[in-house]
């Protein structure tokens, strides 16, 4: 049942973010084994995950500085939680279901925060945060993925 997610994202990926050229080819090789070492995700990589999937644009919580152009620092670095410090081997990951859902809960955060700026006609200077943190969280996927033996596949225009 993850297939229709990984190209999912993977097309996502492909069109809104074409400067992260890794990404599809690292969802497609985990695709193409979902079961590798799966294992239960780290406390940390559960925390970071929920914090990242359930944060409401929303909420009261959130001050200007954590809105717009800046949605996505809270959700990545509160309680010294961040890509870096939660995502350091695939043990922590876990499965290849979790690399999914923290993939697809870091698009959602960037699509988010597009939305806040559209809604509130903020003039996009410096990017969004939220993009810095996606490049992040798959550059440590990444690592974590081939680290412990994972394959890469590379699509055939990267030869």
């Amino acid at each position: 049942m993850h297939a229709p997610i990984d190209y999912t994202l993977a097309a996502i990926l492909t069109s809104d973010f074409p400067s992260l050229t890794n990404a599809p080819d690292l969802l497609r090789s985990m695709d193409a084994a979902p079961s590798f070492k799966q294992g239960k995700t780290s406390e940390n990589v559960t925390m970071l995950l929920e914090r990242i999937q359930f944060a409401d644009p929303n909420s009261p919580e959130f001050d200007e500085d954590n809105k717009g152009l800046g949605w996505g620092h809270y959700q990545f670095t509160a309680g010294g939680l961040s890509p870096s410090s939660s995502l350091t081997t695939w043990q922590d990951v876990g499965s290849v279901a979790t690399a999914f859902n923290l993939v697809a809960a870091t698009l959602k955060t960037c699509q988010e925060a597009r939305l806040m700026c559209a809604k509130d006609e903020t003039p996009k200077t410096n990017g969004f945060l939220s993009d810095a943190y996606l490049e992040e969280t798959l550059e440590h996927l990444e690592n974590c993925w081939v680290g412990a033996g994972g394959v890469r596949i590379w699509s055939s225009l990267s030869l």
